[in-house]
């Protein structure tokens, strides 16, 4: 029926590219932009964010956490990239399991800003290989 609201989902996307990441640091190098996917559209804003945390080869310690922090900019100035010292704009946690070679995920997040990137925080007690993706979500008017 045409007029009514259909929800629209793009493909998950990596934007944190796999890396061993260490007990209670951040990933660091490689995050991507959500702008530099091609999850955006001009047709639509896509006002939610789902995550999905790829956990590597090694096993996690059972309930240990691994946080999502965003950095915003504006596509010209970009606020301080989240660190030990600088915990700000937290977005989301995973709680693990122990079992190796598992994804995770975290649905309804806000997307606040198209040229965020996305940060993570090893809080599970090991170092794990780690990697982060993103897909947007969104309604739009079914024709």
């Amino acid at each position: 029926m045409a007029g009514e609201s259909i929800r629209v989902l793009s493909a998950y996307k990596s934007i944190q590219a796999s890396a061993s990441v260490a007990d209670g640091s951040f990933s660091g190098g490689s995050a991507t932009a959500l702008s530099g996917t091609d999850m955006t559209s001009t047709e639509q804003d896509f006002p939610i964010l789902d995550f999905k945390l790829k956990a590597g080869a090694e096993t996690p310690t059972a309930d240990g956490m691994v946080h999502v922090y965003r950095r915003n900019s504006d596509g010209t100035d970009q606020s301080l990239a989240p660190s030990l010292n600088y915990e700000k704009d937290y977005v989301a946690s995973f709680q693990l399991a122990a079992v190796a070679s598992k994804s995770y995920y975290f649905y309804g997040s806000e997307n606040a800003d198209k040229e965020a990137e996305y940060y993570l925080k090893n809080d599970n007690g090991t170092t794990l290989t780690l990697e982060l993706f993103v897909r947007s979500r969104g309604f739009n008017v079914a024709a």
